[in-house]
């Protein structure tokens, strides 16, 4: 037992000592939030990769002040294991730098970590962006788990948390995501296509809706997109970097050109897209500048002036239509499908009809009807509302446009009003009936997920 108690000791003594001697070489902005000891059987704590990096190289990096960038670290317990640091500016000057694939560690400036979650994977392979002074990533990939809705830290409970859409379309996991001020383009490239398919989709998701909208199809002149590519987002463009050539977006018309670029051909030499990379090598960029380094050189372009004089194609073309009608008049079988047409519309018409009719009549039986002798004091009108919804199990999204938040462009935002209309909503139900309105339930597929049951009053009663 003495043993047991000295060797326990000893360790402690010596990660104490080396967790100083590591502190010791790092600037202010790599000084760690927790020790770290040796025996670590772990690959990396949260914000651990951040102490891989080499100090005198990050902290001139950081000292830049860029818009954004990621650094290639290597774990000295596993060479070949390596992270990508990731650092983003808002554009209210807010600096998020985070690890990818772990979200157990954000920090903003150089505060500490500002994460109390603890998902790891959830961001490996997105696309970080800000939108309404809050940090998201959309079409996050989790260990083995692909998902395409956004997920966003919540600064009201520090974790990061999903904002789910409708069903995506096809291919919607596997696309290339490019996340403009308002909202994001999906290009419906599959995982494992070898080049463009002759009609490839576009839809686009706006950061304060759920729905998806088709836009069109990809333009046939993009020859360079693969799979799963990640975009740089610059002032006014949006780049790709492949081999020797640079795709090049335009923000304000979604045109592009495929450039010719030193950046592009530079970078190929040392990191490749979804291949190998090299420990302390970055990426960053300021306004429209990219800078390259590959541990030992530095190569910087201009894309503004790269693309001066580029030839300019639409990035998206209209989608054949699809066809009004199964059948032409010159059909011989015209008239007779288009009276079993009619005629089944009339019969559907008439089946409706006596189901609304129905659904009338047992929603009008259905009516709260208060005990006798208490006070018939009219319902609130928030309340009323809920009513006419009794018996349905509603996501954040659909209860937020039922009662009125819908427009609200912040999260958090809509978030606290939510909570404050449930509360007092089921106050005042359960003083009047006995029971609260609106039950909170998870998700029967996704237990992140929180759901809004709306009671049926009349079967309770």
């Amino acid at each position: 037992m003495f043993a047991r108690i000295l060797t326990l000791a000893w360790l402690l003594i010596l990660g104490l000592g080396t967790s100083n001697i590591i502190r010791s070489q790092l600037p202010l902005a790599c000084t760690p939030d927790s020790l770290v000891f040796l025996g670590n059987e772990r690959l990396w704590h949260p914000g651990e990769p951040l102490r891989w990096a080499d100090s005198a190289s990050w902290a001139k990096l950081w000292n830049q002040d860029m818009d954004g960038f990621w650094y290639i670290v290597e774990s000295p317990r596993r060479p070949g294991y390596m992270k990508k640091i990731q650092m983003l500016k808002s554009p209210e000057g807010q600096r998020a730098t985070f690890v990818e694939g772990d979200m157990r560690w954000i920090r903003y400036g150089l505060g500490f970590n500002a994460s109390q979650s603890n998902v790891v994977g959830h961001t490996f392979g997105s696309t970080p962006y800000w939108y309404d002074s809050i940090l998201h990533w959309q079409n996050g990939r989790a260990n083995w788990f692909i998902h395409s809705q956004r997920l966003f830290h919540s600064t009201e409970t520090q974790e990061i948390e999903i904002l789910p859409t409708e069903t995506p379309p096809k291919d919607a996991e596997d696309a290339i995501v490019i996340a403009l001020d308002s909202l994001s383009l999906f290009i419906q490239l599959a995982a494992n296509s070898k080049e463009l398919k002759q009609e490839t989709p576009v839809y686009s998701l706006a950061h304060n809706s759920t729905l998806w909208n088709r836009l069109g199809n990809l333009n046939p002149a993009v020859n360079v997109l693969v799979p799963r590519a990640e975009p740089t987002s610059l002032k006014d463009y949006v780049v790709f970097a492949y081999a020797g050539n640079l795709f090049t977006l335009r923000k304000t018309d979604l045109k592009f050109s495929e450039t010719p670029s030193t950046f592009a051909r530079f970078r190929h030499q040392t990191h490749r897209v979804n291949r190998g990379r090299r420990p302390n090598s970055w990426q960053a960029h300021t306004g429209n500048v990219l800078t390259y380094h590959n541990g030992d050189e530095t190569v910087e372009e201009d894309v503004a002036e790269l693309v001066e004089g580029a030839d300019w194609k639409p990035l998206i073309v209209p989608a054949p239509k699809e066809p009004t009608s199964l059948f032409t008049q010159g059909d011989p079988e015209y008239w007779g499908w288009s009276v079993a047409i009619a005629l089944g519309g009339l019969s559907l018409f008439l089946v409706f009809t006596l189901i609304w009719t129905l659904r009338s009549r047992r929603s009008h039986s259905a009516a709260i009807v208060l005990p006798e002798g208490e006070d018939q004091a009219p319902l609130s009108p928030m309340v009323i509302t809920l009513l006419a919804q009794r018996g349905r199990l509603l996501n954040a999204d659909h209860f937020d446009a039922i009662v009125g938040l819908g427009d609200v462009a912040s999260p958090e935002t809509r978030r606290s009003r939510r909570a404050r209309i449930i509360q007092v909503a089921n106050a005042e139900t359960t003083a009047r009936f006995g029971h609260p309105l609106v039950l909170r339930t998870k998700s029967d597929t996704d237990k992140r997920v929180v759901l809004y049951r709306i009671q049926d009053f009349s079967a309770l009663m």
